[in-house]
C-alpha cells in the first residue's frame, strides 16, 4: 500500500486530489488548468514498522491560512516540518527519506511554493551562494 501513513504504521490512505482541494465543506478551488497537487514516486520507498509502506509522496499547494505557519517553521529552521505540511506526511517520514528522494522533494516543491516564499527562498539561496564564493575565493 502506498500513500500517507504515520511513522508507526497506523491508519492512512492514499489521498486524492479531491481530498486536498476543499477549503471547507462549501468552498472549493476552481480548475484553472494548473495542478494543485502532484505525486512524487520514491526511488527508495519506506517500510513502516506496522508493515505498511510509502512508495509515493503527494505534494499540494498551500491554502492562504497555512502560509504564516510555514513561514514560522522556515524561520525556526524546521525543514522537515515544512516539508510535512506540503506532503501531509508526518515529520518522522520526511526525516526517514533517502537523500536522493529528499533532494527531489525539495526541487519539486518549488512549483508549489507561494510567490512570497519562493522569492524569500531565492534570496536566501543567493546569499548562501555569495557567502560560499567569498569563503572559497571565487569571484
Amino acid at each position: 500500500m502506498s500513500g500517507n501513513m504515520d511513522a508507526m504504521g497506523g491508519g492512512g490512505s492514499l489521498m486524492t486530489d479531491a481530498e486536498f482541494e476543499p477549503v471547507s465543506d462549501k468552498i472549493t478551488f476552481v480548475d484553472n488548468g494548473r495542478p494543485r497537487t502532484a505525486e512524487l514516486p520514491l526511488e527508495w520507498p519506506l517500510q513502516l514498522p506496522a508493515g505498511g509502506r510509502i512508495d509515493v509522496l503527494h505534494l499540494r499547494r498551500l491554502r492562504g491560512s497555512e502560509v504564516a505557519k510555514v513561514q514560522e517553521l522556515m524561520l525556526a529552521g524546521k525543514e522537515a516540518d515544512v516539508l510535512a505540511v506540503f506532503t501531509g506526511e508526518c515529520v518522522e517520514v520526511i526525516e526517514a527519506l533517502d537523500q536522493d528522494d529528499m533532494v527531489e522533494l525539495k526541487a519539486r516543491l518549488a512549483d508549489f511554493l507561494p510567490r512570497s516564499l519562493r522569492a524569500a527562498l531565492d534570496a536566501a539561496q543567493e546569499l548562501m551562494l555569495a557567502d560560499l564564493k567569498s569563503r572559497t575565493g571565487e569571484a
